[in-house]
């Protein structure tokens, strides 16, 4: 009851489903996976926007990442800020 089902469906893609409240996720050849789109280009392909709470991390590399904050961004190397961004700064980037 009032739930989203995924329903498996007739496409060019390989492994095509559409939601029952909308949208569609697409696995082309089991290698690349589309979200939005019928045809995934990428590993991971997103037609729309993506929504991230705080980080991202670079695989492999978890001391390599970007962090969002309230009117913030920084890019972290090594786990050093090599760029940041604050909105509420008079400097509008920082080493």
């Amino acid at each position: 009851a009032g739930g989203t089902s995924w329903v498996a469906s007739d496409s060019d893609a390989v492994g095509y489903w559409s939601a029952t409240t909308g949208g569609h996720i697409a696995n082309s050849g089991f290698t690349n996976v589309g979200i939005g789109t019928h045809v995934p280009n990428y590993e991971l392909t997103v037609s729309g926007d993506v929504g991230v709470n705080e980080y991202i991390y670079h695989n492999g590399d978890p001391d390599t990442y970007i962090k969002f904050d309230s009117d913030s961004i920084n890019l972290f190397a090594g786990n050093k800020s090599a760029l940041k961004y604050q909105a509420s700064s008079d400097e509008q980037f920082k080493r």
